[in-house]
């Protein structure tokens, strides 16, 4: 019988959960994509779901405050939040347009808002 050495074993050589479906502590697998609907503004203003993935394609018009924009595509005008890390440097935005992915909310006051995840300037 043929016995190998410590650690030169076909568990060493493919890893220890191998074949098994099982990943070892410290590795990741991928996430899925975020399944976001693209959507116009007035869209989302008559069918609002709140929690939904969405990605609409506009411009950032105004800021009416810290992390308040206001995002207006040819339909309507919505309120979106945009974190400083998201957003990075809010002058390169304002006169491209862009692509918002984020989640709908709602305000305390009852008004529609969008929590930006990410933002993408189009070239044109």
């Amino acid at each position: 019988m043929f016995f190998s050495a410590p650690g030169s074993g076909p568990a060493a050589r493919n890893g220890l959960f191998a074949g098994t479906g099982i990943h070892p502590p410290g590795k990741t697998t991928a996430m899925p994509a975020m399944d976001a609907r693209n959507m116009t503004v007035r869209e989302l203003h008559a069918t609002p779901v709140y929690g939904q993935n969405i990605r609409l394609t506009g411009r950032l018009d105004r800021f009416p405050g810290t992390n308040r924009y206001c995002f207006a595509d040819d339909t309507g005008e919505i309120n979106a939040r945009i974190s400083k890390q998201v957003l990075g440097d809010p002058s390169l935005f304002r006169t491209s347009k862009v692509v918002i992915r984020g989640e709908l909310k709602r305000t305390l006051s009852g008004r529609h808002v969008i929590r930006a995840r990410s933002i993408r300037m189009l070239y044109s």
